[in-house]
């Protein structure tokens, strides 16, 4: 229990530091990458879906596109 408790907290870590490192790779300003980072993290689709770990497992697809950009 204690590990998908874990996992549950880094995949909302992923994805806050995915869409934030994509966001700010785009040219957004570290206030609004963090924004950016906080709207896709906590979207109410993502909320709602709770209980499924893979679905929430969703924060490395900005993060993968953020590595295809950088240079």
């Amino acid at each position: 229990m204690t590990r998908y408790n874990l996992l549950f907290l880094q995949a909302y870590a992923l994805a806050f530091a995915g869409a934030g490192l994509l966001a700010r790779e785009l040219g957004a300003r570290p206030a609004a990458a963090a924004v950016a980072g906080a709207a896709f993290a906590w979207a109410p689709w993502r909320m709602s879906h709770n209980g499924h770990l893979n679905i929430l497992s969703t924060g490395a697809i900005p993060l993968a596109l953020f590595l295809l950009l950088v240079r």
